[in-house]
């Protein structure tokens, strides 16, 4: 549908559109998911190595895509238990307790081909064909949209949303060749900011 978003009340081009997160999730299931239940993934199954899961620390809200330090193991057969948090390359996690407004990419070039989300954090595997990955990164962890989310926070100790206001929130999506465009735009004006 074409309009205005929440955040610009301003008319959008032709051809832009304005979605939900859960009108622009992959089909498969498990696609956007909450983190398996705490006492289910606390530290007493951490291992020295096996499959990666990803923590808050992983996880920043100034437009860094990914962080692999500091990262904790569950083994293989425990990880099996969590088959719905599990998260690979291209996929979105927001932490959803706590650092509310961290939002992270999968990165393409590992260092690990999958990973775990731990109870603290929210999945998003989006249609490809529908919304570029790189682009949603940059539209969620911008300084409007995490304002906007952490806006939407409930609790009053520890804010967080949950998967509910997830799904709800609103992506104004241009056409995808054009959402490439600008996320490669601003993906290189990250690695020039980086290199200097």
């Amino acid at each position: 549908m074409r309009g205005k978003h929440v955040l610009f009340d301003l008319p959008l081009p032709v051809g832009w559109t304005v979605r939900n997160v859960d009108s622009i999730r992959s089909p498969e299931q498990h696609s956007c998911v909450a983190g398996p239940f705490g006492s289910s993934i606390s530290s007493k199954y951490f291992v020295e190595e096996g499959v990666p899961v990803i923590r808050g620390s992983n996880l920043t809200d100034d437009l860094t895509r990914f962080v692999p330090s500091g990262l904790v193991f569950v083994s293989h057969e425990q990880a099996t238990k969590y088959k719905a948090q599990h998260v690979r390359a291209d996929d979105l996690v927001f932490t959803c307790w706590g650092t509310v407004g961290q939002v992270g990419l999968i990165p393409r070039g590992g260092p690990y081909s999958e990973y775990i989300i731990s109870n603290k954090q929210l999945k998003l595997r989006p249609k490809k064909d529908v919304a570029d990955p790189e682009y949603l990164f940059y539209y969620f962890a911008s300084p409007q949209m995490v304002a906007h989310i952490r806006g939407r926070a409930i609790g009053a100790a520890v804010p967080g949303i949950n998967l509910g206001i997830l799904k709800a929130l609103e992506v104004v999506l241009p056409p995808l060749d054009t959402q490439r465009r600008i996320a490669s735009i601003l993906s290189a004006y990250d690695d020039l900011i980086e290199n200097n």
